[in-house]
């Protein structure tokens, strides 16, 4: 389960790296949002989050806003130490035109949107072909929805 010392209710983020991460580097990315969501805050209350890496590609980050909510400064925040990150390693964490999909023998298969649309138009990508919800707006959605089939993900919207 994804971050599970953190409730259903909490608010999610996805971020999506342009390429996949190496063991080393979702480690380095992983002590320090560790170190971040440890400190981070909104408005000087602590926000009890954590972080996060599925897929090799998808940096989750997660806060249980029941006792305080993130603040626009405090997304902020974590936005910056994102791109300080990223930067350091050589990754851009807001690859927001990919798209993950399982292919015929359930492996994560990642490809830019225009690729993506092309593999439907070919048939290749059905109405049951399980697509990565980058969407999510909470962790329980993340968990209970993060593989959808393509017919019921906001890209079956977009197809109509």
């Amino acid at each position: 389960m994804i971050l599970p010392e953190l409730p259903d209710s909490s608010r999610v983020w996805v971020y999506t790296a342009n390429r996949e991460l190496m063991p080393a580097e979702q480690s380095r990315v992983l002590n320090e949002m560790a170190v971040f969501t440890k400190e981070w805050k909104a408005h000087g209350a602590a926000l009890s989050a954590g972080a996060a890496i599925i897929h090799n590609r998808y940096l989750i980050l997660a806060a249980d806003e029941s006792a305080a909510l993130a603040s626009g400064c405090s997304i902020d925040a974590s936005v910056r130490m994102l791109k300080t990150i990223g930067g350091e390693i050589g990754v851009d964490f807001f690859a927001r035109t990919l798209v993950t999909y399982r292919d015929a023998d359930q492996a994560s298969v990642t490809v830019p949107m225009h690729e993506f649309w092309a593999l439907r138009k070919a048939l290749r990508i059905t109405d049951h072909t399980e697509v990565f919800n980058a969407t999510a707006k909470t962790l329980g959605e993340l968990r209970a929805k993060g593989w959808q089939p393509f017919a019921e993900s906001w890209h079956a919207e977009m197809w109509r």
